[in-house]
């Protein structure tokens, strides 16, 4: 409300994609979190990879070698990990995190390229319980999501933007009830999507449905659209 954080191309949309900061904001945003303890910072003024004061941390180039209290990580985000391979041990262990931003965050210019060699690690996901945003944006590799993504009911943001290799979305979906934000754009390999989708009354944003035709396995008519009421967006692709 005070312009601090002002929306990008937002002239002729509902809901802005991006956002933008002041340069004399964003210094003034940097200054206090390090007054505050937000992340831990190296000598240089960036955030590194450890987390010993804060719970939170940031994938810097390479996983961190900490191995410890990762039970007490509450933010884990990728800055510059292109490889971001984790162990389905190391994740499990990740119980209070609510925050998981392992994909690409740029909106635009030059988007490096992110890639899991197994999607293992994922399996970790049934542990993470108030897990708020979980994002994948732009990792390649990921054919599917675990089943046992059902268990993040405190779940309120999946972005699966340009994961290339996504081939099935899992219809235990629809057990997130809490889901305000979808985003399955770019995904071009999802031929269909399960009609739990239609089950999550709080969603407010749904981006990439896929619409087919009735010789795939589930289809979508705008009708069915309809079911979701609190839905400020949605754009879909026909097949």
């Amino acid at each position: 409300m005070k312009g601090f954080i002002k929306p990008v191309n937002r002239k002729y949309r509902k809901v802005a994609n991006s956002f933008k900061m002041h340069t004399f904001v964003r210094s003034a945003v940097i200054m206090l979190a390090k007054d505050v303890g937000f992340f831990d910072y190296n000598p240089e003024g960036n955030p590194p990879s450890n987390f010993f004061s804060c719970n939170r941390a940031c994938l810097v180039n390479a996983l961190w070698q900490e191995t410890e209290n990762l039970d007490k990580l509450k933010t884990l985000f990728n800055v510059s990990n292109q490889f971001p391979d984790f162990t389905l041990e190391l994740f499990s262990k990740m119980r209070r995190l609510r925050v998981l931003y392992l994909g690409r965050w740029q909106s635009s210019g030059k988007n490096r390229h992110i890639e899991v060699e197994s999607t293992e690690f994922l399996k970790g996901l049934k542990y993470m319980l108030d897990l708020r945003l979980l994002s994948l944006h732009g990792i390649s590799g990921i054919r599917e999501l675990p089943s046992s993504i059902s268990k993040l009911r405190s779940l309120r943001v999946l972005d699966l933007r340009a994961c290339y290799n996504l081939e099935n979305l899992p219809k235990q979906v629809g057990s997130l009830k809490m889901l305000t934000h979808l985003d399955i754009s770019e995904c071009y390999l999802l031929e269909y999507m399960p009609k739990e989708l239609l089950s999550l009354s709080e969603l407010q944003v749904l981006k990439g449905l896929v619409i087919t035709d009735a010789k795939h396995r589930s289809f979508y008519t705008l009708v069915d659209l309809a079911g979701l009421k609190k839905a400020t967006e949605t754009k879909h692709q026909c097949e």
